[in-house]
Order: structure tokens, then C-alpha cells, then sequence
């Protein structure tokens, strides 16, 4: 006994080194302690640069983070839906799939994804157990894209990371924690969390089958008593249009202004960062403003150096997406007929068609080169006019089918439009001589050609409606 003593001094640092040896790095936290305050100080900023540089911080500290999961968490930088990150089918991916079984022991996706973005929310919330972490109060703001934040903060408390400080590290990139400006931002551009937002916009989108997805650029808002640009009121608005002295000629002075400084900054940045120096505006409107008010504000803004225009409208389940409209190129020329549309020009000796719809609240009239007499949709019978108006959706959809059997190369169709059609009724009709819900936008972002399914997926708008046809003058 006495010889084991004298040894137990030297025997101890050894039986110590081999105990971690075997333990191995389960015993040891799975992060750096100050490697994560530096990503907290980082992402506690909320500034949206930022949030990348901290991720970045935070996958120094915790060099054994799962990749997925790096994946999950990353800022989203093009038009990659974030949902296909979340609750994902990666059967051969073990370590999110054991992560995901210990964060949402009960879920099922494929149900959740057949539900309304808010209604997924919750069976979210309520599969997983989100609440038995503690981060979030009832009352809290909780969206499915939250998942991952919450198997982050599973994977570092399972690593022994202190608790407190793991929720300093994830407070920062869940929705509650979110401004108001933050939720709405994250939902134009990353399509997530868009249930929260909507609530505060004061308005509701027009519905479309436009599956485009929506481009950064300088927001206006209108709602049914003002115009703002970038959350900074601009126009006093009553019932969705502005008083008789604000527009002049289709153009406000004081918007047109305000956006030739937007415009600048939207190409200066673009040259900064050695991307496409386009500059555009999102347009969110709601369903019910009058067209006016709408073609008003998109000449404006032409006007002022932002021709490309992308109207915020809801596809599927909600989800906010683009349908592109311009303005003719002849109206950014007051010297020029305001009625030779140039965007339908061709090259070569061919007649372009020039197809034009007049819209108006009773019905619908096409017109086209060489077409005569033109072709009257009446209205349907018996309809009470919602805000999606009364028109033969049916009846333009089918028109259009055999003018572009006739016509296979041709794009464009202008849209003349009574000021007091209502944004919804318009956006249906664009919708229909596009093809419907059979024509795909997405694919033509990708680089490919247009499907066969799309008709005329160029839309412009126009005002100022022709006189009525001979054949549709009353008596």
C-alpha cells in the first residue's frame, strides 16, 4: 500500500490524460465559449450585413456543426426558396435526420406542408414541442423556417454549451425576436414568415397564378389612404386614389422625386457590388386599389429611372411572388404618340400584332393589327362585382389560346385600363391571356425558353381608354 502511494502522484496526471482520451470531446463543450459571443455580438446587431458574418463567427466556434444545419441557417442570397431547407426529405443525411427526430420528435411533413402557411405554423409549433425550450412566450411569433434555429439550439445544449448563452446566439435569427420592418423584409425576399407580415401591411395582395419570384427593389406601398416609399408616407390616398392635384399628366412631382433618389442609390449600390445595375421598384398594393392609382405610380417611377416594376401578388398557399408590368416605352417620351406602343416593335418587315385588351368594369374588349371588327367579352350574368370583378375569364383565356396558335412568336399584350377597374379584376385577366395557372414563369428565370403552356406573359399597362368600339357604342 505504501509503494501504491508514493506512486499516485505520478500515476494521476497519466490516468487523467487517458480518462479525456477515451471520453473524447463529449466532455468538452462543442463550441468555443468566446468564439460564440463574438458571433453574438455580430448577429445581436439585427443589421441584415451582419448576419452572415456572424454565422460565419458562429461556424469558427463550433467547428463540428453539422453542415445541414450551416445550410439551414445561411442568408438566404437568391432565388432559393427557404423552405427547401426546412423539414426536408434527406433520409441519407444521419445527422440532421437523429438532429430533427430530437428537435421535432412528431412530425409530419408531408402534412404540414399541404397546409396554409399560418395554419402550418402552428401544427409546427405544436408537433415539435417548440415550447418546451423556453425561448418563446405564448404569445410569441413562431414560423416552421424556425425549425433549424431551434435544432441549433438542441445541438448546443446536447454539447454542452451553457443554455444562456445559447439563446443569446439564436434570439437574433428567430422570427419573434423580428421588427416589424425585419418580417416584412424576410417576406418579399426570402418568401418566410409572410402569415405575421401581411397582418401589418394594412392591405391585401391581388391573388395571381404568376409564380415568378420577386427581385430586391425600392418598395411603394399603397393602401386604401396613403402612398409611402420605403414605410415613408408620401400620398394621402381616399379609397385607394389621390386627390385631383397630386398627379399631373399621370406623374406626382413629389414621388417622381423621391424616386430619382432612390433610383441612384439602387445603381450605385448595383456598380459597388459588380451586379446588374437595374433598378426596380416592388409594388404592394392592395386587392382592391383603383388601376390608376397603379398605372399612375408605375409611369412615375419610369419617369424617374425605374422601369421595371414587379407587383407583389400571392401564389398557392399565400406566398408572396412577382407579376412583372411596364409601362409603354412611348410614355417615357411626352413628345412621342402616347398611342405608338414601341415595346411591341419588331424587328424585320413582319406586322407586329399589337395586341390590346380594353378593360372595363363591364366587360372586356381585345383588339389586335389587322383584327376588325374587335372582339367583345361581355361581363358574366347574374354577379355581384367583388373585387376580383365580373369578367369571362374563360371566354379571354380561350381568345387568347387561338390568337397565339395564330401568332406562336408573339409575347406582348397591352392593357388599357378604366382608372376605377379594381387591381384584383386586372390581375385576373393579366392571368389569363398569360395561360393560367399552365404557364410557368420560373423556368424562363433559370435561363430556359418559355413553356409552350404560356400565352402572352409580357404584360404592359396602359390608360386612357380608346373611344368604344362602333359595335359596342350604345344606342
Amino acid at each position: 500500500m505504501a509503494m501504491m502511494a508514493a506512486r499516485s502522484p505520478r500515476l494521476v496526471p497519466a490516468l487523467a490524460l487517458a480518462a479525456l482520451a477515451l471520453a473524447g470531446p463529449g466532455c468538452m463543450p462543442v463550441c468555443d465559449e468566446q468564439g460564440l459571443h463574438i458571433a453574438v455580438e455580430r448577429l445581436a446587431t439585427r443589421d441584415p450585413q451582419q448576419r452572415q458574418p456572424g454565422l460565419d463567427a458562429l461556424g469558427r466556434a463550433c467547428p463540428n456543426l453539422p453542415a445541414s444545419l450551416t445550410y439551414a441557417l445561411r442568408d438566404p442570397s437568391g432565388p432559393v426558396d427557404p423552405r427547401e431547407a426546412i423539414l426536408p426529405d434527406r433520409t441519407e443525411d444521419l445527422p440532421w435526420s437523429e438532429l430533427l427526430a430530437r428537435t421535432c420528435p412528431r412530425t409530419d411533413a408531408e402534412r404540414d406542408r399541404a397546409l396554409a402557411a399560418e395554419d402550418r405554423d402552428l401544427a409546427t409549433r405544436k408537433s415539435c414541442s417548440i415550447d418546451r425550450y423556453g425561448l418563446l412566450a405564448p404569445e410569441d411569433t413562431f414560423v416552421s423556417e424556425d425549425v433549424p434555429v431551434f435544432m441549433l439550439y438542441e445541438w448546443m445544449t446536447a454539447g454542452r454549451v451553457d443554455r444562456a448563452l445559447a439563446r443569446d446566439v439564436v434570439w437574433p435569427l428567430l422570427s419573434a425576436s423580428a421588427s416589424v420592418e425585419e418580417l416584412e423584409t424576410r417576406c418579399l425576399v426570402e418568401r418566410v414568415g409572410c402569415a405575421r407580415a401581411m397582418q401589418t401591411w394594412g392591405l391585401q395582395p391581388p391573388r395571381s397564378s404568376s409564380d415568378r419570384i420577386l427581385d430586391t427593389g425600392t418598395e411603394i406601398r399603397i393602401t386604401s389612404d396613403r402612398l409611402s416609399v420605403e414605410h415613408v408616407p408620401l400620398l394621402t390616398l381616399h379609397a385607394g386614389r389621390p386627390t385631383p392635384d397630386a398627379f399631373v399628366d399621370h406623374v406626382a412631382p413629389a414621388l417622381r422625386d423621391t424616386l430619382v433618389v432612390h433610383a441612384e442609390r439602387a445603381r450605385r449600390s448595383a456598380r459597388n457590388e459588380g451586379v446588374d445595375p437595374s433598378a426596380r421598384i416592388l409594388l404592394l398594393a392592395d386587392h382592391a386599389t383603383p388601376v390608376g392609382t397603379l398605372f399612375d405610380t408605375l409611369l412615375t417611377a419610369a419617369r424617374a429611372g425605374l422601369r421595371e416594376a414587379q407587383l407583389v401578388v400571392l401564389f398557392g398557399r399565400d406566398e408572396p411572388r412577382a407579376l412583372p408590368l411596364t409601362v409603354p416605352r412611348a410614355r417615357l417620351s411626352p413628345e412621342l404618340d402616347p398611342d405608338h406602343d414601341l415595346d411591341s416593335e419588331l424587328d424585320g418587315t413582319e406586322q407586329p400584332l399589337e395586341l390590346t385588351f380594353i378593360v372595363r368594369r363591364d366587360g372586356v374588349e381585345a383588339r389586335a393589327h389587322g383584327m376588325s371588327p374587335p372582339n367583345v367579352f361581355p361581363n358574366r350574368p347574374s354577379c355581384e362585382p367583388p373585387p376580383g370583378g365580373c369578367h369571362d375569364l374563360e371566354a379571354i383565356a380561350s381568345f387568347a389560346k387561338q390568337l397565339k396558335a395564330l401568332f406562336p412568336h408573339e409575347t406582348v399584350a397591352t392593357f388599357r385600363t378604366d382608372d376605377g377597374v379594381p387591381l384584383q379584376a386586372l390581375v385576373s385577366i393579366i392571368d389569363a391571356v398569360r395561360g393560367g395557372e399552365s404557364c410557368r414563369l420560373l423556368p424562363m428565370m433559370l435561363g430556359e425558353e418559355a413553356p409552350p403552356e404560356c400565352l402572352f406573359y409580357q404584360a404592359v399597362l396602359d390608360a386612357e381608354l380608346p373611344p368604344l368600339a362602333e359595335d359596342d357604342a350604345p344606342p
